[in-house]
């Protein structure tokens, strides 16, 4: 086993971690939260972006950081798997920028908020999340097929 190896079988690992997660809080959770009452969903969101905000970050970069790796170790560097790691690792990046940029931002907005906040407030907020996290999970993705075609190839 090279080390090209063992890069792409850590790499493949902690992405498919990361976007089952990232694909699963899309479909799954924030959904199920969304009818919950005002009450209960703002307390469970508060909460996820408490316990998310602690892990995400070094996941992310984590992410990233394998991912450069493997593309790094790529000794072909005019090979369909180096330009896909290239990519897939582009995304990434982007997927980052969009999540600093768009969603820490309201994740930090939605911990201040109070039961008194205007319910409007709070599903414009969310809606705007979702369409970010949407895109950001659509990045994600593309990157773990690029990357599994990469291995593939």
């Amino acid at each position: 086993m090279t080390a090209l190896d063992i890069a792409r079988f850590l790499n493949l690992l902690i992405v498919a971690l990361f976007v089952g997660n990232e694909v699963g809080s899309r479909l799954v959770i924030h959904p199920s939260l969304n009818s919950l009452s005002f009450d209960a969903d703002l307390q469970a969101e508060q909460a996820l972006s408490r316990n998310f905000g602690r892990i995400m970050p070094p996941v992310m970069v984590f992410t990233i950081a394998s991912t450069v790796v493997v593309a790094i170790l790529v000794s072909d560097r005019s090979s369909a798997p180096f330009w896909l790691a290239v990519a897939a690792a582009g995304c990434f990046v982007l997927m980052l920028a969009i999540t600093l940029i768009g969603n820490v931002p309201i994740n930090d907005r939605v911990l201040e908020l109070t039961p008194q906040t205007p319910v409007q407030d709070w599903r414009a907020l969310r809606r705007r999340w979702d369409r970010l996290h949407s895109i950001r999970m659509a990045l994600d993705v593309a990157a773990l097929g690029a990357l599994i075609l990469g291995a593939l190839l």
